[in-house]
């Protein structure tokens, strides 16, 4: 081929600029120098960059040295003032429009995985959105919600444009949610989750009310559907169920007509034991009751109680699961590998459901020593209560995404401990972890919590 190079010499004679005879097994000069004669018979190329002006790279003129005189012929005169009057080429961009900015925002956001910043903590069928841009308006908009909100967690700011993004979304969900003419499918309840991941960063407590009213509204309204669903249909319903059935905790609401359809929602247990068992207190039907035994504890102090024990055995075997993950990632480190993002997801997805069961014993185990008082289940719930600052200390290189799990825990055992210095190390935990939302207020306003209601109804 022509321009091929034909040298085949050794390296070391090439190296000497030397011919080469190349014979077998070294060649006559590397046989007498005694060297190793490596390269034979390999063709060596040379590649030149073919895009880069030469004459246009600024050469360094040393002190002593005069500048080159520029040529003043009139062919060259000519060629300058031809170069110079030349028009510039625009650099070629690939085509774009506000689908495509928004779908490659949206995305940038999925591949940060710092768990600081990882927002599969948060669901990991986030990741099948930005293929589902353009199918709903509500959708499109929450989704671009996210994109301006996101900045937010890291300035500690809230700006004007996640502000306008947030309401505009909350309009486009109302929109969907009144208008006859379109279903409340998948793609509205993504949105409605959207939302709630927005007002957690932004701190826009006025509108949490409006919210949980859409996400009712939502969940009764799809049950019209009678459609089957799919695995990722449950998946989102699932996410979206639990996130009312926390939210109810603020006030009274009765959850008895949505039993039935989160029920449906169930779908695939997200928390398996190493046996391969699901956690029954992690389940939407053992979740759906949480409102009704929490405000009426003497009504129902007994099934409390039966739960109490059930989740002695499961919070153990939670707490195991997640200190064993968290030793096989400090291994990696230890040997030099950064932990895998898969790894440090699924340690985030065992912490929440550790941190959510947790929560959970603290409470009942608080309203049981409230009615039937005994000091050495006092030690017990006091031992609750270090786990719920060891979880603070699990969750501090995650913040701020990755540390909202700890909340419920902290908050529970910050109301049950009656040990000071314990409570004062919860308050101090509770208090950094309150710092991280830009616009945050009280723990009573970013937390679900009804255990004081609890408390009021023993003492009656």
């Amino acid at each position: 081929m022509p321009g091929t190079p034909s040298a085949r010499g050794c390296d070391a004679c090439r190296r000497q600029k030397k011919k080469c005879d190349q014979l077998q097994p070294a060649c006559g000069r590397c046989h007498r120098l005694r060297i190793q004669c490596t390269g034979r018979g390999a063709v060596q190329y040379r590649f030149r960059n073919q895009f880069v002006d030469e004459s246009s790279k600024p050469r360094k003129v040393s002190e002593n040295q005069q500048p080159p005189a520029r040529s003043t012929s009139p062919r060259d005169v000519a060629r300058q003032q031809q170069l110079k009057n030349r028009p510039l080429l625009p650099l070629v961009k690939s085509p774009t429009n506000e689908a495509t900015y928004s779908v490659s925002g949206f995305v940038s956001v999925l591949e940060i995985t710092d768990p600081r910043y990882d927002v599969f903590s948060m669901s990991h069928w986030l990741g099948d959105l930005p293929r589902r841009f353009g199918s709903n308006r509500a959708l499109d908009a929450a989704m671009q919600g996210v994109i301006a909100a996101f900045p937010c967690l890291y300035s500690k700011t809230v700006t004007q444009r996640a502000v306008d993004a947030y309401e505009e979304a909350l309009k486009y969900i109302r929109l969907s949610l009144h208008d006859a003419r379109t279903n409340v499918d998948t793609e509205c309840m993504c949105a409605l989750f959207l939302l709630h991941i927005i007002y957690d960063w932004i701190g826009k407590g006025n509108d949490a009310d409006g919210i949980f009213d859409l996400g009712i509204s939502y969940i009764l309204k799809s049950t019209r559907r009678g459609t089957a669903l799919n695995e990722f249909e449950r998946t989102v319903r699932r996410t979206l169920s639990v996130c009312i059935i926390l939210e109810s905790f603020h006030r009274h609401i009765d959850l008895d007509s949505l039993i039935g359809t989160l029920a449906i929602a169930e779908g695939p247990r997200p928390y398996t034991r190493a046996d391969g068992k699901a956690y029954n207190s992690l389940s939407i039907a053992s979740l759906a009751k949480l409102p009704t035994l929490l405000r009426e504890p003497r009504r129902h102090l007994e099934h409390i109680k039966q739960d109490y024990r059930i989740l002695q055995i499961e919070v153990t075997l939670l707490r195991k699961q997640l200190l064993e993950l968290r030793d096989y990632a400090i291994s990696q480190m230890l040997m030099g590998q950064l932990p895998p993002p898969a790894l440090n997801r699924l340690i985030s997805s065992v912490r929440a459901g550790y941190a959510l069961a947790l929560s959970i014993q603290i409470d009942f185990g608080s309203i049981m020593q409230t009615y039937e008082p005994d000091l050495d289940f006092q030690t017990e719930l006091d031992g609750l209560c270090s786990q719920a600052l060891d979880l603070a200390a699990l969750v501090e290189n995650c913040r701020p995404i990755g540390s909202g799990v700890a909340r419920l825990p902290m908050v529970a055992a910050w109301q049950t401990t009656t040990d000071p210095i314990q409570k004062a190390l919860l308050g101090e935990a509770m208090e950094m972890l309150r710092r991280d939302a830009p616009e945050s207020l009280d723990w009573v306003t970013i937390t679900p919590n009804v255990l004081h209601l609890s408390r009021a109804q023993a003492l009656q």
